[in-house]
């Protein structure tokens, strides 16, 4: 902890301290705009819209800096304020004489502007609804307006060409300048209010320097009249839309272009920056929104279904989970985000007669688990093996605990007994009988020198751990504190080990349950708050600043100030929650509830970022260990039998979209440059992409049906695409023309599976005929055919070497290992319990790795077939399988939508993520391992970035 933030927290605790009592306190409310920090923005919107009729065209939107307001203005000369997040009607503002054009709030969210085609700006006080006054000055339509940062200055743009400086406080005009040769449609203020960005009908966007008001520079090369401008949040950037159908990004500092956004087919008429800068917002005349993604200038997704015409404008809401879009045809679209979600990296295995109760050691090294006949199991928790069993309790056992260093274990049971055990050994240090009745819950003390038990009884009792090496002795308790009016069901202490809070049930039928805090030195009970109506079940410190959180049967949790001694925050869950638990470095909060949500919430703003997916029963328990070389893992625990891992890695962007496939894109591979990627798809296309922008592919079009698989030659110039109806075309990459058809699989069959020889003269290809099938590639000859599993062969890979090839489809979902030499079967590789739909072989040749419907991955030694480890893969289908070049790290897609990463040498899953709406089909991995691409059912390919090492 710094020493400035351990000063906080010190002064704090030494203000709780001194308290001897508190007054319970009423929820705060939290007036702080949410902006998300610890995950990507949100990329996924409504592809439709929640839609707020007008009585005219809706011109203009824009939200108020605390997102508790929405503005627009309209044809109809109306100013409308709702509440974004019910979509209420707020107030109407009159008063202009003709359509409102551009509406904007002062930073402080007090005032309002309004700018008019009426030549007037008026002011409105946002608190009484009231207008201020009326500027007047335009000779022309005003079409642009924005505040600077202190407030105290307006600036506007209009038809006459002009941009007019205003003082605030007395609607005075301070300037007026004209630079530009056409109207200024567009204004933007830079954050640190130094810089001034105009959008002219002249094609250009002007730069001007605030006070002195000269133009600095100008950004030129629109080829139509520019629309729209916007800052990004950091100031770096500028995105400008225009009648050319393009939206541009810009760096300010080197006047420079820095990406073109082309797809829109109309005039762009709006532009937004998210939140944190991650994603542009485009709005257009071609009636759709597009989202891009600011540092690629990759479009990630279109939305065409929200409006019937024209979108003229569009504002990100300061949470980064709404946009709202202004459109010409009567209507305020309001479009909601869904979290990003995050997926177990992997499922530990649970011993037989598992109760649900578990903890896992700081460290992440160690899990204690309860099994059959109250036997506690001390396993591994990399791979689940059982190290001990620890055996004394005669009932349940309710509670388990590790010591900060994870030597020692405190288990609470219903026998009204607890037990210190020595972890390393299985010895039990000492057996507690102090409570009165069943023990319910304990925590040990940060320095690990002291734990503390609560129970049915009341009372929470204090004990000293023993010295190391001490006898197995019965341990008396230090101190005993009558505690609560119900069981005390949660303790924890604070990060400096002064202060212990409880949490009791509730003391009666209608409550309330209460909270307290001690001095965990004298035992004085420091503050008692009785603001839950229900069980509180769960309890947290934050690790650097002086907060409690507080979880129960609310549902929901709530914030505690210690040094205010006060509640400052409730935040409502749809569920109970019964576990909490904040990250190391404090700035998230994660919660597991009773109807199996496991949320992220970010601790600034105290707003839901992230959705933990895959349990399918009641949370009961959330662990966070930090390894040695200090990274995360999230453990949780819950009644569907099942402890899952989650790994801090993910993804820093959320991807880059290749639009153009109309049907599912079935499989993927680079050519050995890097420079193209070739895509093949149910829309029969084979399609060959810049990797880097990801558009304007080549289109190669022979198939008559789908197309399952495609491969590139080693040298890179010829590729070759197998599909349905038996069809098998060589295709020249550069000229992007056909170089052959090979005939010969049968009419009706779906070749599934085709790949080149080492030196690119011959093509292999799998087929549900059975056949294997040996090409001349350029000529398109028969060679050889193969008799293979004549229940149909749903995969196929190549050895390095081209010696071997893999098939699967043989009876019991077995793979076969031909020698293509010979034409003779070698072996076969058996294990799998559903249809194995991917091969691969590692780069070396060595090894041979399958993915099944069974949802597993199996890894085979490529000489004998013998199978070497599995592991539980994908919540669905596994789809496809790719290496890197250098065989470190093996990616996977399936019908789980996720994407995973894996560590090759130990085959654990080092990543997770959800980059696509629908199943993920195919994958390929860049040269150096940095770059993931994934096809899917949703007809996309996204480009993404694969995570560090470090992770976060």
């Amino acid at each position: 902890m710094s020493s400035a933030r351990s000063g906080l927290y010190a002064t704090a605790i030494v203000s709780l301290l001194a308290a001897l009592s508190a007054t319970p306190l009423r929820a705060q409310t939290d007036k702080t705009a949410p902006k998300p920090t610890a995950y990507p923005e949100p990329t996924q919107f409504d592809t439709k819209p929640a839609t707020l009729t007008h009585d005219d065209d809706v011109l203009a939107v824009t939200y108020a800096p605390d997102g508790t307001l929405l503005a627009t203005g309209g044809a109809d000369k109306l100013v409308r304020l709702y509440e974004p997040d019910s979509g209420k009607l707020a107030a109407t503002l009159t008063g202009h004489a003709d359509a409102v054009a551009a509406v904007a709030f002062s930073r402080d969210g007090k005032t309002l502007a309004t700018a008019s085609y009426d030549k007037t700006v008026k002011l409105w006080d946002v608190a009484t609804r009231k207008e201020q006054r009326t500027l007047t000055g335009h000779q022309n339509a005003v079409l642009a307006v924005a505040f600077l940062p202190d407030g105290k200055t307006l600036v506007t743009g209009g038809a006459d060409r002009l941009l007019k400086v205003w003082d605030v406080a007395t609607g005075k005009e301070t300037g007026s300048y004209e630079e530009h040769r056409g109207a200024v449609r567009g204004v933007a203020v830079s954050p640190d209010g130094k810089t001034v960005a105009t959008a002219g009908s002249d094609r250009r966007v002007n730069l001007w320097t605030v006070g002195t008001w000269v133009v600095a520079g100008s950004l030129r090369g629109h080829t139509g009249p520019v629309r729209t401008v916007a800052f990004s949040p950091d100031g770096k950037w500028v995105a400008t839309g225009a009648e050319d159908i393009t939206a541009r990004i810009w760096d300010v500092d080197k006047r420079e272009l820095k990406h073109t956004l082309g797809g829109h087919t109309d005039t762009v008429t709006g532009v937004a920056f998210s939140p944190r800068g991650q994603l542009i917002a485009t709005a257009s005349g071609d009636k759709t929104l597009r989202l891009w993604e600011t540092a690629t200038g990759g479009e990630l997704a279109n939305f065409e279904e929200g409006h019937a015409e024209t979108i003229y404008g569009v504002a990100f809401a300061p949470s980064g989970r709404q946009i709202a879009t202004a459109s010409g045809d009567k209507t305020l679209g309001l479009w909601a985000a869904a979290l990003p979600r995050v997926f177990a990296a992997e499922t530990l295995a649970v011993p037989p007669g598992w109760t649900g109760v578990a903890a896992v050691s700081p460290d992440g090294t160690r899990m204690a688990a309860v099994g059959e006949k109250a036997a506690i199991l001390i396993l591994d928790a990399k791979t689940g093996g059982v190290l001990t069993t620890l055996r004394g309790h005669r009932a349940a056992v309710v509670h388990l605990a590790f010591s900060p260093d994870g030597t020692r274990l405190v288990s609470a049971g219903r026998d009204r007994l607890s037990f210190l055990w020595d972890v390393p050994t299985g010895r039990v240090l000492a057996p507690l009988d102090g409570h009165r009745g069943s023990v319910r819950t304990a925590a040990f003390s940060p320095d690990g020198k002291t734990f503390a038990t609560g129970g049915t009884d009341k009372r929470i009792l204090v004990y000293d751990v023993p010295a190391p090496g001490a006898a197995p002795t019965e341990l008396r308790e230090r101190a005993a504190w009558d505690a609560h009016r119900s069981t005390v069901a949660c303790l924890a202490f604070s990060p400096d080990g002064r202060v212990l809070a409880s949490g009791s049930d509730k003391i009666s039928k209608t409550g309330p349950a209460e909270v307290k805090l001690w001095d965990a030195a004298s035992g004085a009970e420091t503050v008692a708050w009785t603001d839950h109506p229900a069980d509180v079940s769960a309890l947290a410190f934050h690790p650097t600043r002086p907060l409690l959180v507080s979880a129960g049967a609310d549902p929901g949790f709530r914030v505690w100030d210690l040094a205010a001694r006060r509640q400052t925050i409730a935040r409502r869950t749809q569920t109970p929650v019964r576990a909490v638990a904040f990250t190391p470095d404090g700035k998230e909060l994660l919660t597991g509830s009773v109807g199996r949500a496991l949320l992220a919430w970010d601790t600034e703003t105290w707003q839901e970022q992230a959705r933990y997916m895959g349990h399918t029963g009641p949370i009961t328990g959330l662990f966070v260990a930090t390894n040695k070389s200090g990274g995360r893992t999230v453990y949780s625990t819950a009644t569907d039998q099942s402890v899952r891992v989650w790994t801090a890695t993910r993804a820093t962007s959320p991807g880059t979209r290749f639009a153009g496939h109309e049907s599912w894109v079935t499989s993927l591979v680079l050519t050995p440059n890097g420079k193209k990627l070739v895509s093949g798809s149910w829309d029969g296309t084979v399609r060959v992409w810049d990797v880097e922008s990801g558009k304007d592919p080549v289109v190669m079009e022979a198939h008559e049906s789908k197309i399952y698989a495609v491969a590139v030659s080693r040298d890179g110039t010829r590729a070759a695409s197998a599909g349905g109806n038996g069809e098998v075309f060589v295709w020249d990459l550069e000229a992007g023309t056909q170089v052959a058809r090979l005939e010969g699989h049968d009419e009706e069959a779906e070749v599934n599976g085709i790949a080149f020889t080492p030196d690119g003269k011959r093509v292999i290809t799998a087929a549900s005929d059975g056949d294997i099938r040996l090409w001349e590639a350029e000529t398109g000859k028969e060679l050889a055919v193969i008799k293979g599993p004549r229940d149909g062969i749903l995969a196929l890979a190549v050895s390095p070497d081209g010696t071997r090839a893999v098939v699967s489809g043989a009876p019991g979902n077995a793979c076969v290992v031909y020698d293509l030499a010979t034409k003779k079967e070698l072996f076969r590789l058996r294990g799998h319990t559903g249809a194995v739909h991917t091969i691969a072989f590692t780069p070396d040749g060595h090894r041979i790795l399958t993915g099944a419907a069974d949802r597993t991955l199996r890894e085979w030694a490529a000489a004998d077939g013998k199978e070497l480890r599995k592991a539980d893969a994908h919540a669905g289908y596994v789809r496809a399988i790719a290496y890197t070049p250098d065989g470190k790290t093996i990616a996977t897609v399936g019908y789980d939508h996720v994407n995973r990463l894996w560590d090759a040498a130990t085959l654990r899953p080092s990543a997770s993520y959800e980059v696509h709406d629908k199943p993920a089909l195919s994958v390929v991995v860049s040269a150096d391992g940095k770059t993931v691409f994934s096809g899917s059912a949703d007809s996309y390919i996204v480009r993404w970035r694969a995570p560090s090492p470090s992770g976060n």
